[in-house]
């Protein structure tokens, strides 16, 4: 994975592509990670067995959608309820 993610980074490739999510990440907190940085870094991500593409409209707004989970997972601020 390491070696995958130095390559879009570096710009020896445009994209990850794998087939079954799991292969790019155990939890949804590191594929959150792994989205940020391909939406930071211009290069497309693509999980086959979900459809997740970030060249697409549906991808794209997936993307936005797991950034949302990962903040609520990892305890970021993102709302404060009413009163509290």
């Amino acid at each position: 994975m390491a070696a995958a993610l130095a390559a879009v980074e570096s710009g020896d490739a445009s994209a990850i592509v794998v087939a079954k999510l799991d292969r790019l990440s155990r939890s949804l907190v590191d594929f959150a990670f792994v989205m940020a940085r391909a939406q930071v870094g211009h290069w497309n991500l693509v999980a086959l067995d979900l459809g997740i593409d970030l060249s697409t409209a549906a991808g794209s707004w997936a993307g936005s959608n797991t950034e949302r989970a990962h903040r609520i997972v990892s305890y970021e601020p993102y709302f404060v309820w009413p009163g509290g």
